[in-house]
């Protein structure tokens, strides 16, 4: 999985994203977006597939807040885990597919079967 960006944009507005420590023992909380200074801090200390779930939730908290939906916490909750499941197949590698046959190999000049054709 890709490491959490530096920085997201949304609405023309850049949101520096800071790992800081001890978040959850100081707030109860993975993340906070501080709209004062535009900043999301996400907790350190999670995997980074949880500082990634926790970055789409921020980020919902931005999309509410720049087109006043009115969400509450409970509805931010609810629509994340369906938007990280999106992001997090959009974060996995596109795997390679490899197609050979004899004749395709041939016809491209394949000497090694069952690879890539030469570029």
């Amino acid at each position: 999985m890709l490491p959490l960006p530096a920085t997201i944009s949304l609405f023309g507005l850049d949101y520096p994203v800071a790992l800081v420590p001890d978040l959850v023992s100081d707030h109860s909380f993975y993340g906070e977006t501080i709209f004062r200074t535009q900043t999301i801090r996400i907790e350190e200390s999670l995997p980074l597939d949880g500082q990634w779930c926790t970055l789409v939730h921020e980020a919902l908290h931005i999309i509410n807040e720049r087109l006043h939906l009115g969400w509450m916490e409970e509805d931010v909750a609810c629509v994340d885990t369906g938007v990280w499941e999106l992001v997090r197949q959009l974060l996995q590698p596109a795997p390679t597919l490899v197609f050979s046959s004899p004749m395709m190999d041939k016809a491209v000049g394949n000497e090694n079967p069952g690879a890539p054709p030469p570029n």
